[in-house]
């Protein structure tokens, strides 16, 4: 893609998660981070199904929480995702904890992607959402002076 093609996103967007009722909340961009996070509440598995290889799959049932601070809306949910694993993440502070990751598709602006996303609590984070380099490579630009430049994820229907 070229730098033209590329839409700039600032360093706080609107993001819709279209596999997840469309849940609509506000994402921290974070090109030093590899993979998206999400901040889920009461993690827990409920099913174990088989993946189109035959082998089994975790299935994985979870609240939202998607703002937070003055006004906040509660939790939502639940939302249930196929798991692909868990992997082991390090965050900022060098510590490493080994988090589910999903896929789920992301509204961002005027485009829709698939992304892989690992569930955490980050209850002591101000955004709900994290979304990684991986994401959002070959995609936008991000004006790190800038925030909600899209004006707003896309309206799913």
């Amino acid at each position: 893609m070229t730098p033209r093609s590329l839409l700039t996103i600032g360093w706080v967007e609107e993001v819709a998660l279209l596999d997840l009722a469309a849940v609509r909340l506000n994402a921290k961009v974070d090109t030093g981070a590899r993979t998206c996070a999400l901040h889920v509440v009461e993690p827990r598995v409920v099913a174990v199904d088989r993946g189109p290889d035959g082998r089994e799959v975790e299935v994985l049932s979870f609240l939202l929480q998607p703002s937070r601070g003055r006004g906040a809306r509660g939790l939502v949910g639940p939302f249930e995702a196929r798991l692909l694993g868990r992997i082991p993440v390090r965050d900022s502070g060098g510590h490493t904890e080994v988090r589910p990751l999903i896929t789920t598709r992301i509204g961002l602006g005027s485009r829709v992607f698939e992304a892989r996303v690992t569930l955490t609590s980050r209850t002591e984070m101000v955004f709900p959402m994290l979304i990684g380099r991986t994401a959002i490579a070959g995609r936008y630009l991000v004006d790190p002076a800038g925030s909600f430049l899209l004006g707003g994820a896309p309206r799913p229907g």
